[in-house]
């Protein structure tokens, strides 16, 4: 028996071991390249995490049942911090201390100015990796902070740039008195993370400026190879546009990676509201029907992230070109294939054209 015992545990351990070198290990170069891959969102993330937040909060808010402003109405959202502490003869203001392994992955603030020099610690190193001005950092003013990936837009100011830890992390000011957030991921216990340093932000400076051009310019996420369809559309009140079916002869896995739609004519804003685009995948029915159980089912505008009305904007997912075009970069996987069409609940006629792409996934 002990050694059927000590066999097992073995075989266990083996086992625990081979699993615990599957997973991937988490370097400053990969977060940049899932920053622009919106296929990764299509998959359990390996190795798995929780997303957490330090922030200027105000902590005296705990008690719900406490209804009060200085319980649970507690509404002092700045100049909140962990602690301070004494460093070269200067005070330091703490914001975030945590173990690792995990990373930051975006870093907010609404008025900078008053934070002073940030300084990020890792693995419990006595120096910081990084020391600089908040505004500097999350201004977008160089490598490894560029615009857009670090920008200020409709005051609030941003960084997303990926700041990976092995141990720990610790990220202090020189001036307490602003707003912050301070987004971070904490990954499983043994997961292998490469922590940040200034050589790998200078050897990878190429894929931070990719991620850059890709912020800057979404269609650079356009699928290069594909096969879909496209076609115009008119569309009475009470009346489908549909089902356009699409899939890989012979079945294969496959993901939408692209749609675009573009409504012509007058009443725009109604059109977006009383039109909607469902999506089907993989249902099994009688040829040319519509699945009964659709994936997706939203107004027009809602899908395209427009509403109300035909608003231009740019984003990695969804967005509206100056010449009206919406699009959708989201990506959609599937088994066999994909069911989408357009029904007008609205009391006027709808007319426009679409395009889907789909490639294997």
């Amino acid at each position: 028996m002990p050694v059927r015992i000590a066999k097992t545990a073995t075989l266990l351990a083996l086992a625990f071991l081979a699993v615990t070198a599957a997973h991937a290990k988490v370097t400053f170069k990969s977060l940049l390249e899932e920053m622009t891959d919106l296929g990764a969102l299509t998959y359990f993330p390996d190795p798995a995490y929780t997303t957490k937040q330090f922030s200027s909060y105000d902590q005296h808010s705990t008690d719900p049942k406490v209804l009060t402003d200085e319980n649970w109405f507690a509404n002092g959202d700045r100049g909140q911090y962990l602690r301070a502490e004494d460093r070269n003869g200067a005070k330091e203001y703490v914001l975030m201390d945590t173990g690792g392994p995990g990373a930051i992955v975006r870093f907010w603030s609404a008025n900078p100015v008053d934070a002073g020099i940030v300084r990020i610690y890792l693995d419990n190193k006595e120096e910081p990796i990084i020391e600089m001005a908040l505004t500097d950092m999350l201004g977008g003013v160089g490598m490894p902070f560029v615009k857009p990936i670090a920008i200020e837009l409709s005051k609030g100011w941003n960084s997303y740039l990926p700041i990976p830890y092995s141990k720990h992390c610790k990220v202090t000011t020189s001036k307490p008195d602003f707003y912050y957030h301070i987004n971070y991921r904490t990954y499983e216990k043994g997961a292998k993370v490469e922590s940040y340093t200034d050589q790998l932000a200078k050897k990878h400076e190429s894929l931070v400026r990719n991620a850059s051009a890709t912020f800057t310019d979404p269609s650079l996420l356009a699928p290069q190879y594909s096969r879909g369809g496209s076609g115009d559309f008119q569309i009475l009140p009470g009346h489908e546009h549909g089902p356009l079916q699409l899939g890989n002869n012979p079945a294969s896995p496959s993901a939408v990676r692209e749609i675009t739609v573009k409504l012509s004519g007058e009443n725009l804003e109604q059109k977006l509201r009383t039109t909607l685009i469902e999506i089907a995948f993989d249902d099994i029915t009688p040829p040319g029907a519509f699945p009964n159980t659709p994936s997706v089912v939203a107004p027009l505008g809602d899908f395209f992230g427009t509403a109300p009305g035909l608003n231009e904007y740019r984003s990695l997912s969804s967005g509206v070109m100056a010449d009206g075009t919406m699009y959708c970069y989201w990506v959609m996987p599937f088994q066999r294939r994909v069911f989408l069409r357009l029904r007008n609940l609205g009391d006027q006629e709808v007319k426009g054209s679409w395009n889907v792409k789909i490639s294997p996934h």
